[in-house]
């Protein structure tokens, strides 16, 4: 209608992966973003005539674009200000964060992505302390590595990414 011949959709491979299946019915809290909605979605365009075709843009997983070309270690200068945790998006603006809150599965997880790449005391820096020697983080990294009942419903990457890595930071 714009014009406009492509779609980039904010569909990553690890959304594909349920947090939880009851009863041999998965639930995925990130269904809007795995390759099985992109392609029921892309279906339901041609089919309703909105597009012939619809390209869409698939991101990779999310250690993937931890160790991307030209790798994380070649963008020290963002280390300060990027984020991924979600205190930062809380609806009361009192309730916001301003940095990483140290304490949920996207920052456990977004250390355990980078740890194997970026060297311990720049790791440390860019979160303000070192969840793995955190004794109360234990049960969330358990979570993230498929060692509990289920994955947490966050947009956090595959079980086989997070048990796969090597932990120590360099």
């Amino acid at each position: 209608m714009a014009g406009c011949d492509a779609i980039a959709m904010s569909n990553e491979h690890s959304a594909s992966a349920p947090n939880l299946r009851i009863d041999n019915i998965e639930i995925n809290h990130q269904f809007s973003k795995s390759l099985e909605f992109e392609e029921d979605f892309s279906e339901y365009v041609q089919k309703s005539h909105i597009a012939r075709a619809l390209p869409t843009f698939r991101c990779c997983g999310r250690c993937q674009r931890s160790r991307s070309p030209g790798g994380s270690r070649n963008h020290r200068e963002y280390f300060r200000i990027f984020r991924s945790c979600n205190t930062a998006f809380r609806q009361l603006l009192t309730a916001r964060g301003r940095g990483w809150c140290c304490d949920c599965p996207k920052c456990r997880f977004v250390f355990l992505a980078l740890s194997p790449f970026i060297a311990k005391a720049e790791l440390i820096g860019i979160f303000g302390n070192n969840l793995l020697d955190d004794e109360t983080q234990r049960d969330g990294f358990a979570q993230l590595c498929g060692l509990q009942e289920h994955k947490p419903f966050e947009c956090v990457g595959e079980i086989a990414e997070s048990a796969a890595r090597d932990v120590t930071p360099g």
